[in-house]
């Protein structure tokens, strides 16, 4: 369906976030994602640790960790609002990086949950 036939179809909204000022930070696309800006940060640190040391290849990697996102809008069922949902993403996999380490937590945290009753 399209608009053109009286119907909605929402759009993909990608970012590809190289280190630019004209590039918005996530958090001030979407409120809740204030978390995501905060390790992003974090990883730049970690890289620049790295990028010092024989991990120069580090570095590269944490570098490039996150900066293409893919969102998708998804409805609510209860709500029937839209909000934006992470469809893909490219991640560098370092065991230091602050992104990597953050979205794995979150990924134990639910397996955790999920076993409670």
């Amino acid at each position: 369906m399209t608009e053109a036939t009286g119907g909605f179809m929402p759009p993909i909204i990608s970012s590809f976030q190289k280190k630019e000022k004209d590039t918005p930070a996530l958090s001030e696309l979407s409120e809740r994602d204030k978390p995501w800006d905060k390790h992003r940060a974090n990883s730049d640190v970690i890289g620049d640790y790295y990028a010092d040391s024989e991990f120069r290849q580090y570095s590269e990697r944490i570098g490039d960790c996150s900066q293409f996102l893919d969102f998708k809008l998804t409805p609510n069922a209860e709500t029937g609002a839209y909000k934006l949902k992470l469809s893909s993403a490219r991640f560098c996999h370092v065991r230091h990086c602050a992104v990597c380490q953050w979205r794995r937590s979150l990924m134990w945290k639910a397996k955790a949950y999920k076993i409670l009753p």
